[in-house]
């Protein structure tokens, strides 16, 4: 039976990396059993630039559908921002869980302290935030968003696989 992987690592997590290697091994990864579905932002992966991954919110379903007819064991479908509208759209994964199949979900996190510096330096260059550093953090949410996710998730039955993008790198 197929079953699809989700990669939902929350942002400055190394999302594009892995997205590039993703698009860079899509025969390596067939091989083994894995389709990494075709994506115009593969392109954009293999050349090693800021990618969106192969899975988009509100085609999610339909690309899943369409991807489980490849004879593949394994669906891996990958974007950040599947992170916040796990969270804030109550019915997508279990839209997706309706597909009937497994589904599985692997969240890189990352070390708050080093997450929220990392954060701050991409609000300031290119955000153009004017904030300071201790201003920034009084509003630095990421780990309530995390553990939110995972009870979220973890409620519908889906295994969740948590990576530290801090302790592999």
């Amino acid at each position: 039976m197929p079953r699809i992987v989700l990669h939902v690592g929350h942002g400055k997590t190394g999302s594009s990396a892995l997205q590039s290697s993703f698009a860079l091994s899509v025969d390596a990864l067939a091989a083994v059993g894995v389709h990494y579905p075709d994506h115009v932002s593969l392109t954009r992966a293999a050349a090693g630039e800021i990618s969106s991954g192969n899975a988009v919110t509100a085609r999610l379903i339909y690309t899943a559908k369409a991807a489980l007819e490849d004879p593949a064991e394994t669906v891996l479908l990958s974007n950040e921002v599947l992170f916040n509208d796990i969270l804030s759209d109550e019915a997508l994964l279990p839209s997706l869980l309706d597909l009937c199949v497994p589904v599985e979900i692997v969240l890189y996190i990352r070390n708050p302290l080093k997450h929220a510096i990392s954060s701050y330096g991409q609000s300031v260059k290119r955000g153009g935030s004017r904030l300071g550093l201790e201003e920034f953090l009084t509003a630095y949410r990421m780990p309530g968003k995390v553990a939110k996710f995972m009870r979220s998730v973890q409620g519908l039955g889906v295994h969740v696989r948590v990576l530290n993008y801090s302790n592999h790198l």
